[in-house]
């Protein structure tokens, strides 16, 4: 317990409290150079903050972009792939099939009319093999 001096008409007691006191030139400009410190701080955690802010942005919006196109992909109800497949051209019905296994079967995937070049095979293969031939005849840098 603290020790209060007393006497008829005052009464003293130690406590703790705020008073504002005047500060010297001294601590001015201390406080002055703080103040700087803590501005050059807080100018370096936003910069900080705003470079993972853009990578975080990036990276947020790669993963939309991604979110977009899966949801695209599962409302369309279909996806197109680069797979190993094989062209059927049917001479008697004149159309172009693009066949791939699924499960062991062969599956149609895609059917479609045949051009001019492919109706006429011998012509094809013809103009084809005269391409090869120019191409031997001239030595390769030279056409």
């Amino acid at each position: 317990m603290t020790a209060q001096k007393r006497t008829p008409d005052i009464e003293k007691k130690k406590i703790m409290k705020v008073l504002t006191f005047p500060l010297s030139t001294n601590e001015i400009a201390q406080k002055g150079r703080l103040a700087a410190e803590t501005r050059h701080k807080i100018l370096e955690k936003n910069r900080e903050f705003d470079d993972v802010k853009t990578k975080y942005k990036g990276q947020i919006g790669a993963l939309e972009l991604e979110l977009s196109e899966l949801l695209h992909t599962i409302k369309r109800g279909d996806e197109e792939r680069n797979v190993e497949c094989t062209m059927v051209l049917d001479y008697e019905r004149y159309v172009v099939s693009y066949v791939h296994p699924v499960d062991g079967e062969d599956v149609t995937f895609e059917e479609r009319p045949m051009t001019l070049d492919e109706r006429q095979p011998e012509l094809s293969l013809a103009r084809r093999v005269e391409r090869l031939e120019k191409t031997v005849e001239e030595p390769a840098g030279t056409a």
